[in-house]
C-alpha cells in the first residue's frame, strides 16, 4: 500500500496495477488505498467497477464492514453507493459498478 501510495503522491501517476492472488485481500486493500487517496484529497471521487454483479454486492458489503479509524466502517465515512443506484449523489464518494449492468 505504501508504495501505491507513493506512486500517486510522490510520482504524480493516475494509474497503478496491483496483482495479487485469490483470496489474498485486494478488496480490502483497495477500500485501504481508497481511504487514504480521499483523505489526502488527491481524488474526490472513485468509481469501484467489477465484471460481475456478486463481486459488486461483495464489493458493496465490504465497504460497509472493513473498519479503519476509529473502529469506524468506510461506508460511515464516505458515503458509498452500491450496484443499484444509476447515478450517484454529488456526495458520493465511492460508486460500485459493474460492466454488466444495473443489478435489481
Amino acid at each position: 500500500m505504501r508504495r501505491v501510495g507513493e506512486t500517486f503522491e510522490v510520482d504524480h501517476q493516475r494509474k497503478s496495477l496491483l496483482v495479487m492472488a485469490t483470496g489474498s485481500g485486494k478488496t480490502r486493500t483497495v477500500i485501504g488505498l481508497i481511504h487514504r487517496l480521499l483523505k489526502s484529497q488527491r481524488f474526490r471521487r472513485v468509481l469501484f467497477l467489477v465484471d460481475r454483479g456478486t463481486l459488486g454486492k461483495q464489493a458493496h458489503d465490504a465497504f460497509h464492514e472493513v473498519r479503519l479509524e476509529n473502529l469506524q466502517t468506510f461506508a460511515q465515512n464516505y458515503d458509498v453507493m452500491g450496484l443499484t443506484g444509476i447515478t450517484p449523489a454529488k456526495e458520493t464518494m465511492v460508486h460500485v459498478a459493474t460492466v454488466q449492468g444495473m443489478v435489481k
